[in-house]
């Protein structure tokens, strides 16, 4: 469903689709080390009942630094591949 939002967008302003799909498959994958689903799991199968927010806190730092590197090179390749599409 959002890839066809997407293609609906990319094709109403002429943007390249790699350029607003791939950040937004990088948000997702960014997201699954702080998703309550997998935590609740791997704790699960680890023993580590009740260790949920240790363990989100924990991955908060490399979730924030990832995301914000992800966003800063999509802004930049944004700018530099398609600098009049933005």
């Amino acid at each position: 469903m959002i890839g066809m939002a997407t293609t609906v967008v990319t094709s109403s302003t002429q943007a390249i689709i790699a350029l607003l799909i791939a950040p937004a498959a990088a948000g997702g994958a960014i997201g699954n080390p702080i998703s309550i689903h997998n935590v609740v799991a791997a704790l699960t199968v680890v023993g580590l009942i009740g260790e949920e927010g240790r363990v989100i806190r924990l991955e908060l730092i490399p979730v924030l630094y990832y995301g914000a590197v992800t966003g800063i090179l999509t802004l930049l390749l944004s700018y530099m591949i398609v600098p009049g599409a933005f």
